[in-house]
């Protein structure tokens, strides 16, 4: 995606990057350190919670918790845990995120804007 996009006036960004990352029972990189970051979201679409880590190698239960999608993600309903970056909510790092959860291919679908 290309153009001026702008998530309900909280970032503002240019390009666009959707992906499905499979996360592991062990830590499984969801994204790289990206200065040029101005936007991130992150969505559990699976049947299990997720953990994630800004900035170092994810632990299962420590960090964020994203939590599992209540379709036991056969279907993905869409209320999986979500976890937003913005400069409007104070929190958008530009540090490396990771992520594990307890049994291994799991899906998170990733947003990222530059």
């Amino acid at each position: 995606m290309s153009g001026t996009m702008n998530f309900g006036g909280v970032a503002n960004f240019t390009t666009a990057t959707h992906s499905t990352i499979t996360v592991g029972a062990t830590s499984t990189a969801v994204v790289s350190k990206k200065q040029k970051r101005k936007y991130l979201i992150l969505q559990n679409i699976s049947n299990e919670p997720i953990s994630i880590k800004i900035g170092s190698a994810a632990v299962a239960n420590q960090g964020v918790m994203l939590s599992a999608d209540s379709t036991g993600g056969a279907t993905p309903s869409g209320d999986g845990g979500v976890y937003e970056m913005s400069p409007a909510f104070g929190n958008l790092f530009h540090e490396s995120v990771n992520a594990i959860c307890a049994s291994g291919s799991k899906s998170l679908l990733v947003t990222e804007g530059e």
